[in-house]
Protein backbone atom coordinates (compact mmCIF):
# COMPACT_ATOMS: atom_id res chain seq x y z
CA UNK A 1 0.00 0.00 0.00
CA UNK A 2 2.93 2.40 0.79
CA UNK A 3 4.71 1.71 -2.36
CA UNK A 4 1.74 2.68 -4.44
CA UNK A 5 1.12 5.76 -2.84
CA UNK A 6 4.88 6.84 -3.14
CA UNK A 7 4.56 5.99 -7.10
CA UNK A 8 1.80 8.25 -6.90
CA UNK A 9 3.29 11.31 -5.68
CA UNK A 10 6.08 10.40 -7.22
CA UNK A 11 4.37 10.78 -10.92
CA UNK A 12 2.06 14.12 -9.46
CA UNK A 13 5.68 15.72 -8.58
CA UNK A 14 6.88 14.77 -12.09
CA UNK A 15 4.09 16.25 -13.81
CA UNK A 16 4.08 19.19 -11.82
CA UNK A 17 7.59 20.20 -11.81
CA UNK A 18 7.78 20.36 -15.54
CA UNK A 19 5.17 22.96 -15.91
CA UNK A 20 6.18 25.24 -13.60
CA UNK A 21 9.23 25.43 -14.61
CA UNK A 22 7.85 26.17 -17.94
CA UNK A 23 6.00 29.03 -16.68
CA UNK A 24 8.91 30.23 -15.18
CA UNK A 25 10.43 30.37 -17.86
CA UNK A 26 7.91 31.84 -19.83
CA UNK A 27 8.09 34.64 -16.88
CA UNK A 28 11.79 35.20 -17.39
CA UNK A 29 11.56 35.82 -21.20
CA UNK A 30 9.16 38.71 -20.38
CA UNK A 31 10.37 40.41 -18.06
CA UNK A 32 13.70 40.59 -20.17
CA UNK A 33 11.49 41.58 -23.40
CA UNK A 34 9.70 44.33 -21.58
CA UNK A 35 9.07 45.82 -17.85
CA UNK A 36 5.67 46.84 -16.56
CA UNK A 37 5.15 50.61 -15.92
CA UNK A 38 5.10 52.19 -12.65
CA UNK A 39 2.01 53.67 -11.30
CA UNK A 40 3.40 56.39 -11.43
CA UNK A 41 4.33 56.32 -14.94
CA UNK A 42 1.02 54.47 -15.76
CA UNK A 43 -0.77 58.02 -14.31
CA UNK A 44 0.85 60.36 -16.19
CA UNK A 45 0.54 57.73 -19.54
CA UNK A 46 -3.37 58.70 -18.90
CA UNK A 47 -2.91 62.17 -18.19
CA UNK A 48 -0.84 62.78 -21.86
CA UNK A 49 -3.99 61.53 -23.90
CA UNK A 50 -5.63 63.82 -25.83
CA UNK A 51 -9.04 63.90 -24.25
CA UNK A 52 -8.05 63.57 -20.24
CA UNK A 53 -8.81 67.05 -19.22
CA UNK A 54 -12.47 66.02 -20.75
CA UNK A 55 -12.82 63.85 -17.92
CA UNK A 56 -15.08 65.22 -15.16
CA UNK A 57 -14.67 63.53 -11.67
CA UNK A 58 -16.05 64.30 -8.15
CA UNK A 59 -14.97 62.92 -4.53
CA UNK A 60 -17.80 62.04 -1.59
CA UNK A 61 -16.97 62.86 1.76
CA UNK A 62 -16.29 59.92 4.19
CA UNK A 63 -18.68 62.31 6.96
CA UNK A 64 -22.38 61.42 7.30
CA UNK A 65 -24.37 64.97 8.07
CA UNK A 66 -27.58 62.60 8.43
CA UNK A 67 -29.12 59.15 8.15
CA UNK A 68 -32.73 58.63 6.91
CA UNK A 69 -33.50 55.47 8.93
CA UNK A 70 -35.22 52.95 6.40
CA UNK A 71 -35.89 50.50 9.00
CA UNK A 72 -38.05 52.71 11.53
CA UNK A 73 -40.17 53.64 8.87
CA UNK A 74 -40.82 50.40 7.50
CA UNK A 75 -42.47 49.68 11.29
CA UNK A 76 -44.53 52.56 10.95
CA UNK A 77 -45.77 51.48 7.60
CA UNK A 78 -46.53 48.52 8.93
CA UNK A 79 -48.66 50.32 11.61
CA UNK A 80 -50.85 52.64 9.19
CA UNK A 81 -51.12 49.45 6.93
CA UNK A 82 -53.00 48.07 9.47
CA UNK A 83 -55.13 51.06 10.14
CA UNK A 84 -56.07 51.43 6.53
CA UNK A 85 -56.74 47.95 6.65
CA UNK A 86 -58.97 48.33 9.48
CA UNK A 87 -60.66 51.13 7.86
CA UNK A 88 -61.55 49.09 4.85
CA UNK A 89 -63.48 46.83 6.65
CA UNK A 90 -65.31 48.83 7.71
CA UNK A 91 -66.61 50.41 5.16
CA UNK A 92 -67.16 46.81 3.64
CA UNK A 93 -69.77 46.39 6.68
CA UNK A 94 -71.54 49.59 6.05
CA UNK A 95 -72.05 48.77 2.41
CA UNK A 96 -72.94 45.68 3.20
CA UNK A 97 -75.92 46.74 5.36
CA UNK A 98 -76.93 49.15 2.17
CA UNK A 99 -76.43 46.57 -0.43
CA UNK A 100 -78.90 43.48 0.67
CA UNK A 101 -81.85 45.59 1.68
CA UNK A 102 -81.61 47.31 -2.07
CA UNK A 103 -80.81 43.71 -3.56
CA UNK A 104 -84.18 42.16 -2.22
CA UNK A 105 -86.37 45.23 -3.07
CA UNK A 106 -85.20 44.69 -6.69
CA UNK A 107 -85.74 41.28 -6.57
CA UNK A 108 -89.37 41.61 -5.31
CA UNK A 109 -89.68 44.76 -7.68
CA UNK A 110 -88.49 42.08 -10.37
CA UNK A 111 -90.69 38.88 -9.49
CA UNK A 112 -93.83 41.51 -9.96
CA UNK A 113 -92.80 42.88 -13.05
CA UNK A 114 -92.09 38.98 -15.03
CA UNK A 115 -95.29 37.81 -13.42
CA UNK A 116 -97.12 41.13 -14.91
CA UNK A 117 -95.80 40.44 -18.60
CA UNK A 118 -96.33 36.82 -18.41
CA UNK A 119 -99.86 37.04 -17.40
CA UNK A 120 -99.78 39.97 -20.25
CA UNK A 121 -98.75 37.51 -22.56
CA UNK A 122 -101.12 34.50 -22.06
CA UNK A 123 -103.91 36.85 -22.52
CA UNK A 124 -102.78 38.19 -25.95
CA UNK A 125 -102.27 34.41 -26.59
CA UNK A 126 -105.87 33.30 -25.47
CA UNK A 127 -107.51 36.04 -27.00
CA UNK A 128 -105.65 35.69 -30.20
CA UNK A 129 -106.44 31.69 -29.69
CA UNK A 130 -110.00 33.25 -29.82
CA UNK A 131 -110.14 35.42 -32.34
CA UNK A 132 -109.14 32.39 -34.91
CA UNK A 133 -111.69 29.91 -33.61
CA UNK A 134 -114.09 32.73 -33.66
CA UNK A 135 -113.10 32.97 -37.74
CA UNK A 136 -113.49 29.50 -38.11
CA UNK A 137 -117.01 28.91 -36.59
CA UNK A 138 -117.74 32.04 -39.17
CA UNK A 139 -116.33 30.00 -42.15
CA UNK A 140 -118.38 26.74 -41.04
CA UNK A 141 -121.26 28.77 -41.22
CA UNK A 142 -121.43 30.57 -44.46
CA UNK A 143 -120.58 27.01 -46.63
CA UNK A 144 -123.36 25.42 -48.41
CA UNK A 145 -125.06 22.82 -46.37
CA UNK A 146 -125.16 19.61 -47.64
CA UNK A 147 -128.70 17.91 -48.42
CA UNK A 148 -129.62 14.59 -46.39
CA UNK A 149 -129.87 12.07 -48.85
CA UNK A 150 -133.60 10.42 -48.38
CA UNK A 151 -133.59 7.20 -46.69
CA UNK A 152 -133.93 4.53 -48.45
CA UNK A 153 -137.00 1.86 -48.49
CA UNK A 154 -136.36 -1.02 -45.75
CA UNK A 155 -136.26 -4.57 -47.17
CA UNK A 156 -140.03 -6.12 -47.08
CA UNK A 157 -140.68 -10.40 -46.70
CA UNK A 158 -143.04 -12.01 -48.27
CA UNK A 159 -145.25 -12.08 -44.99
CA UNK A 160 -145.33 -8.18 -44.34
CA UNK A 161 -146.03 -7.80 -48.20
CA UNK A 162 -149.37 -9.80 -47.71
CA UNK A 163 -149.90 -8.27 -44.67
CA UNK A 164 -149.60 -5.21 -46.45
CA UNK A 165 -151.90 -6.15 -48.99
CA UNK A 166 -154.69 -6.93 -46.72
CA UNK A 167 -154.27 -3.25 -45.10
CA UNK A 168 -153.63 -1.56 -48.96
CA UNK A 169 -150.09 -0.46 -47.81
CA UNK A 170 -148.43 -0.12 -51.22
CA UNK A 171 -145.15 -1.68 -50.73
CA UNK A 172 -142.05 -1.43 -53.31
CA UNK A 173 -141.38 -4.93 -54.95
CA UNK A 174 -138.70 -7.41 -53.53
CA UNK A 175 -136.40 -8.25 -56.65
CA UNK A 176 -136.42 -11.87 -57.37
CA UNK A 177 -133.12 -13.50 -57.55
CA UNK A 178 -131.82 -15.23 -60.90
CA UNK A 179 -131.37 -18.81 -61.29
CA UNK A 180 -128.07 -20.03 -61.89
CA UNK A 181 -128.77 -21.31 -65.93
CA UNK A 182 -129.63 -17.65 -66.36
CA UNK A 183 -126.56 -15.80 -64.67
CA UNK A 184 -124.36 -18.26 -66.95
CA UNK A 185 -126.36 -16.92 -69.75
CA UNK A 186 -125.29 -13.65 -69.52
CA UNK A 187 -121.68 -13.70 -68.37
CA UNK A 188 -119.26 -12.95 -70.87
CA UNK A 189 -117.82 -16.35 -73.15
CA UNK A 190 -114.08 -15.84 -73.06
CA UNK A 191 -111.91 -16.82 -76.10
CA UNK A 192 -109.07 -19.25 -75.24
CA UNK A 193 -106.08 -18.81 -77.68
CA UNK A 194 -103.58 -21.71 -78.13
CA UNK A 195 -100.68 -21.59 -80.28
CA UNK A 196 -102.30 -23.87 -83.10
CA UNK A 197 -104.05 -20.68 -83.90
CA UNK A 198 -100.84 -18.52 -84.42
CA UNK A 199 -100.31 -17.86 -88.23
CA UNK A 200 -97.85 -19.68 -90.53
CA UNK A 201 -94.10 -18.39 -89.80
CA UNK A 202 -93.04 -16.14 -93.18
CA UNK A 203 -89.36 -15.03 -92.95
CA UNK A 204 -90.27 -11.88 -95.52
CA UNK A 205 -92.72 -10.82 -92.91
CA UNK A 206 -90.04 -10.27 -90.44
Amino acid sequence: MKSLTRVALYALVMSIVPLSYTYAEDAMVTEEEEEPLSLQEAAALVNAQKTASDAVGGTVSGAVTGYYDIYARQLSFREKTKVFRGSLENRRIEFEDHRIPSLDAYKDVREEVYRAETAAYQAAILAAEDEEYGMMEDEEEMKPKKKQKAAEPEMVSYDDQEAADEDNVPVKEIPVPQDDQAESDVSVKKKVVTSDDAPDFDPQNL
